[in-house]
């Protein structure tokens, strides 16, 4: 009998935008691990600008995610891998137009899914590809500003992204 083949192993940095609820547009980086189909992620998202009815607001985040990465079809040197993860989000808000205004910190929960097109780089252990994914955050507040407005606040996010990955 042969030996039993390792796990297949790959190292990614991945780098795009998302929007965020309400209608927030930001940059992304994530460094992802998969182990076989399983897929951990930590990535985040430097501070972007949004305004609540003229009022500006900073936000960022950081998140880890822990899921299953399956390849769900393989041919030629194209793959197509699904995601279906959990994740835990930490989130800041800040007003921009308020001097000393506090940083309000959200922890969530959800879960995330998504679809990866990749193929291999030069024929070698390199891929590149592309990641589209959506995340819902079902426990996320809202902002309430006093005297003014409120909106629900990062419940949901959709992501596109720019991969490159290192089979080891």
């Amino acid at each position: 009998d042969p030996p039993p083949s390792p796990l297949p192993v790959e190292l990614a940095v991945s780098t795009g935008g998302a929007l965020r609820e309400p209608t927030i547009i930001g940059a992304e980086l994530a460094l992802r691990a998969l182990i076989g189909p399983t897929l951990t992620e930590l990535g985040w998202q430097p501070t972007a600008r949004w305004s609540l009815d003229g009022r500006p607001l900073d936000t960022a985040a950081l998140w880890l995610a822990l899921g299953w990465a399956p390849t769900l079809v393989s041919g030629g040197a194209l793959r197509l891998d699904g995601r279906l993860c959990a994740v835990v989000e930490r989130a800041t808000l800040q007003r921009a137009d308020v001097a000393a205004a506090e940083t309000r910190v959200d922890w969530q929960l959800g879960a995330s899914t998504g679809l990866e097109l990749s193929h291999p780089l030069f024929g070698g252990p390199l891929r590149i590809g592309g990641v589209l994914g959506v995340r819902w955050l079902p426990a996320a507040s809202a902002v309430v500003i006093p005297a003014g407005p409120t909106s629900s606040f990062d419940r949901w996010r959709v992501r596109a992204a720019l991969t490159l990955g290192w089979a080891l």
